[in-house]
């Protein structure tokens, strides 16, 4: 079982709307934690079936809660009730056929998107919290020293679904692939990762300017106890070496 290394995150900013109190009693709790009180509970309408997508996720560093969602409501139905639910302020915005609903609580921020599918609606329900730093810096501390002189931390994620972590880590550098490639095999070595297999496609796979980047990646795969690794390491628009990383870590029994 391995990570996605394709990752695509939301940024929610959003336009005024109504609000009314006493629409709240039509509504079923969705999600919060119960040992975690100080996140905010996010409300959602009663004919909305819920499903999760992870316990919890960091990205860049913010603390990310969701839960996905599908509907027979349409997204304009569903879009007046999580309306009335979220309250004042409140922003939006549309892009193409996509509706995000945004508002801050306290030190959260809380995300409805809507997404029209046939005549109902899917869609994620996400409560962000501010960034923490320490945990990028903590993973640039132990990473960036095993890795080419110059490397940077691009990006970082990491999220846990019950006895599986998953960590994603996007390094950027200026040294060649075949550099990059030693060191990479001797940071997962060092962790008890060993290599399994390395792919690098045929020449001439990919046309034009993405050929140049397809031709020079290469693709590792490490097994580790409990543990999988995927390298990818390719070249960018203007000619840089990027690291991408993703480590699975299962609990014994997991797998």
């Amino acid at each position: 079982m391995m990570v996605d290394p394709t990752r695509v995150i939301s940024k929610h900013i959003l336009m005024q709307s109504g609000a009314a109190l006493a629409a709240l009693a039509l509504f079923k709790p969705a999600f919060a934690a119960p040992d975690d009180a100080r996140w905010p509970h996010v409300r959602i309408p009663p004919q909305v079936e819920t499903f999760d997508v992870g316990q919890e996720t960091i990205v860049d560093g913010a603390p990310v809660r969701m839960r996905g969602f599908v509907s027979t409501a349409t997204p304009a139905a569903l879009a007046t009730s999580f309306r009335q639910v979220l309250g004042k302020p409140l922003m939006e915005d549309r892009r193409g056929n996509t509706l995000m609903l945004g508002r801050r609580e306290g030190q959260f921020y809380m995300t409805v998107q809507l997404d029209p599918v046939g005549s109902g609606t899917r869609g994620t329900i996400a409560v962000t919290r501010p960034p923490v730093d320490k945990e990028d810096a903590d993973v640039a501390r132990r990473l960036l020293p095993a890795l080419p002189p110059g490397s940077t931390l691009a990006s970082h994620t990491t999220s846990i679904d019950g006895d599986i972590r998953a960590d994603h880590d996007a390094i950027v550098n200026s040294h060649s692939i075949g550099v990059n490639n030693e060191y990479v095999q001797r940071l997962l070595r060092a962790e008890g990762f060993i290599l399994e297999r390395d792919f690098t496609p045929p020449r001439g796979a990919g046309q034009g300017a993405r050929s140049r980047v397809t031709a020079s990646a290469r693709t590792l795969f490490f097994k580790g106890p409990n543990a999988e690794a995927i390298a990818v390491l390719s070249s960018d628009s203007v000619g840089r070496s990027v690291i991408v990383l993703n480590r699975v870590t299962f609990a014994r029994n997991a797998k």
